[in-house]
């Protein structure tokens, strides 16, 4: 348990919290929770992990290329979120290409595969072993659509 020191992927918010930052996007279908997140964050509220809380995340990905498609479309709303502080000047160049264009993916894989060795449980470690591809996958096609929306953008299509 203890402080995080940065935006919650995951979490649970007081409602006033969430109305002071205005709610979610209702013009996002995925990333509205970054978007609520990493404001409260910017307004200096913080948040805290405790031990005893289990995150389980239920996937309707039962099949790779559901899977794929489904951390595309999440990379997609990432690429929205990234191209919106581009033009707030959140988020210079420099920064957006060495964060998300070139460490991305080796810092995600890093972290989930940390994450797993974190529990010591060598049942889920055996687990993980046998899914890596897909996990491989899932992050390669979110880095694919991050980059897919923010060149689609910049090129002056659209975003579908």
């Amino acid at each position: 348990s203890g402080e995080l020191h940065g935006p919650p992927a995951h979490c649970s918010y007081r409602r006033e919290l969430l109305v002071e930052a205005g709610g979610f996007p209702e013009d996002m279908r995925a990333g509205e929770d970054t978007v609520v997140n990493n404001l409260l964050f910017a307004l200096g509220y913080r948040a805290y992990r405790a031990q005893e809380v289990t995150l389980v995340h239920r996937s309707r990905c039962e099949r790779p290329a559901r899977l794929v498609a489904h951390h595309f479309g999440r990379g997609r709303a990432m690429g929205r979120i990234l191209r919106d502080d581009r033009r707030s000047g959140r988020l210079g160049l420099r920064r957006l290409v060495r964060i998300w264009l070139i460490r991305y993916l080796p810092r995600r894989l890093r972290l989930t595969s940390a994450s797993v060795a974190g529990y010591g449980d060598p049942e889920l470690r055996a687990r993980y072993d046998r899914v890596r591809p897909l996990v491989i996958a899932g992050a390669v096609a979110a880095w694919a659509g991050i980059w897919t929306e923010l060149l689609l953008r910049r090129a002056g299509g659209s975003s579908g």
